[in-house]
């Protein structure tokens, strides 16, 4: 290399060397940029959902206790209580009928959503016989198809006192829970805990909380914390699982005591609805086309349903399929130990994502908040 030569390469080394160097400092610096705008709105977004949803719970808990106060409802379980007693229960004709509803109707539905059949020893077997006949009278013999029953305000065979107390108080909490979007609405009667009054008259209805076939399930337990309230509260609820009466979905409860007088005459439960809650969680505000948000139970399976790939990441298939479809990743586990994580990660999908998971609290809830 002759000296003009080299000099024309030292030249270009002085000035290629620097701007390289500056260049691949940009880009780095553009890169880290582009990261943490890209954290900072993967957390703003998280923390927006994580507010709106616990709007939604105060919502939930602040109409509970209203509507538990209010003197229809006071009223109603005072009428509901003593018709429900009072009625003369007769014969087991209409049994019958009954366990063909139980095997056919429901027994079908449960089947298609399960691959299973429902043990009947398990749920009519140990029916009472006013159980039997509540149930007879506004599910069996009720002329509405399977997941209308609530359309019946009285049924067609010859009325009993109880059906005038239907017809007068019905229509008003049904147009409640259709307003606000619950699932179901209860009324129980507190010494033997049966359900006096339900909207839709699934299984449930009729039955009792304490020796029923569902004492063991999330609405009798809603029902004895409600009964049982510590100093202080006003609620007590039950997180999901699955549930025999809503053909094994998951079900969670919200019940608040009803007073009259300062005595606990009844217990009003909610029955609450998912959908709400995927509705909150899939609102696309700062999530881009391939940003969504979840909520997870602290046994790692869904409370709100997948944006991206729904099936099978719903709610109602994570329950049926834990094993496979529990949501497990470093970002989530860090949640499940009450940290807040921000960074790169693998989903549930196996794709490379910016995460930020954190626990929340929600009335008393331990669910985590996964953002991505």
């Amino acid at each position: 290399m002759n000296f003009r030569t080299k000099l024309t390469s030292a030249s270009i080394s002085l000035v290629v060397v620097p701007t390289l160097a500056i260049t691949v400092a940009s880009y780095q610096l553009s890169r880290n940029m582009l990261e943490q705008a890209a954290l900072e709105q993967i957390r703003t977004s998280g923390e927006s959902k994580s507010q709106a949803v616990l709007d939604y719970f105060q919502m939930i808990r602040e109409q509970t206790v209203s509507l538990s106060k209010s003197t229809a409802i006071v009223d109603a379980t005072t009428a509901f209580k003593q018709a429900f007693f009072n009625a003369e229960i007769g014969g087991d004709d209409s049994h019958k009928q009954l366990r063909g509803y139980y095997e056919n109707e429901y027994g079908q539905k449960f089947a298609e959503k399960n691959s299973q059949q429902i043990e009947l020893s398990e749920i009519f077997t140990p029916l009472s016989s006013r159980s039997r006949f509540f149930q007879s009278r506004y599910i069996s013999a009720n002329p509405n198809p399977l997941g209308s029953k609530e359309v019946m305000i009285t049924p067609p065979s010859q009325r009993i006192p109880y059906d005038a107390i239907h017809a007068k108080y019905h229509p008003y909490i049904r147009d409640f829970l259709k307003r606000f979007g619950y699932y179901d609405i209860f009324l129980v009667e507190p010494e033997q805990g049966h359900i006096i009054y339900s909207v839709f008259k699934e299984l449930d209805y009729a039955t009792s909380l304490i020796d029923g076939p569902y004492r063991s399930s999330g609405i009798a337990d809603a029902f004895n914390r409600a009964m049982n309230l510590p100093q202080g509260a006003d609620v007590a609820i039950t997180d999901y699982a699955t549930y025999a009466p809503s053909y094994d979905d998951p079900a969670s409860f919200i019940a608040a005591p009803i007073r009259d007088e300062g005595k606990i005459i009844g217990v009003l439960i909610f029955q609450m609805p998912i959908d709400r809650i995927t509705e909150i969680m899939n609102r696309r505000l700062g999530l881009g086309e391939t940003g969504e948000t979840i909520l997870i139970g602290a046994d790692r399976i869904q409370r709100s349903d997948s944006f991206l790939k729904s099936d099978p990441y719903n709610v109602n298939q994570a329950f049926r399929n834990p094993e496979k479809l529990r949501l497990v990743n470093d970002g989530i586990e860090l949640a499940l130990q009450g940290l807040n994580f921000t960074g790169e990660a693998i989903d549930y999908l196996g794709n490379e994502v910016i995460e930020y998971t954190k626990p929340i609290d929600i009335l008393g809830l331990k669910w985590i908040l996964y953002s991505a």
